[in-house]
């Protein structure tokens, strides 16, 4: 084939490829995420960010897991700006603009089942683990939106999320992070 030749593909380098634009959305709603729950929430909170879980084909990557007075919690934030997210009939996928994604909701499972497991068998193995979904823009429902029995909330629904007070203590909170740290490196 020659650059003449009608079947050749044209490559542009302006347009994002439709493979690659949920990386983009993703990594701009990590970090307004970012900055929004840490000036939010000072140090009441404890983070850990972009973490790897899993090996061989059950891997994957944390966005952020929050150590706060209430418990632990894996918070997955999307910036879907402007998308009408709904749950299906089932409240086991979301739909976004019309388009079933059953994967958001089963990457978020596996996720929370990893914090769950490394709980189970660390220092405090009775500390609550939970996940919210963080929409960034969204046409979110006016009531509450809970898909595969986690919510998905606004930045600020997140932010109320974790400052519910607990029973852990700020010395408790320390320890767990750091023992979190360990079982799960940076991605």
């Amino acid at each position: 084939m020659d650059a003449s030749d009608s079947r050749t593909p044209e490559i542009s380098l302006e347009h994002e490829f439709v493979s690659t634009a949920p990386f983009v959305y993703s990594d701009t709603g990590e970090r307004e995420a970012t900055k929004v729950l840490t000036s939010t929430l000072g140090d009441s909170v404890q983070f850990l960010f972009n973490r790897r879980v899993g090996s061989g084909k059950v891997h994957g990557q944390v966005d952020i897991i929050v150590v706060a007075p209430s418990g632990v919690f894996v918070l997955d934030p999307k910036d879907y700006w402007g998308r009408k997210v709904r749950a299906n009939r089932g409240r086991d996928a979301f739909v976004v603009n019309g388009r079933v994604r059953p994967a958001l909701a089963d990457s978020m499972r596996r996720h929370i089942d990893a914090v769950r497991v490394a709980m189970a068998v660390g220092p405090m193995p009775t500390v609550p683990v939970s996940g919210a979904f963080c929409f960034i823009g969204a046409d979110l429902p006016v009531g509450p939106l809970v898909v595969g029995g986690v919510p998905a909330t606004t930045l600020r629904g997140a932010a109320k999320l974790l400052k519910r007070r607990g029973p852990l203590t700020a010395q408790q909170r320390t320890e767990l992070h750091a023992y979190l740290s360990e079982q799960f490196q940076p991605a």
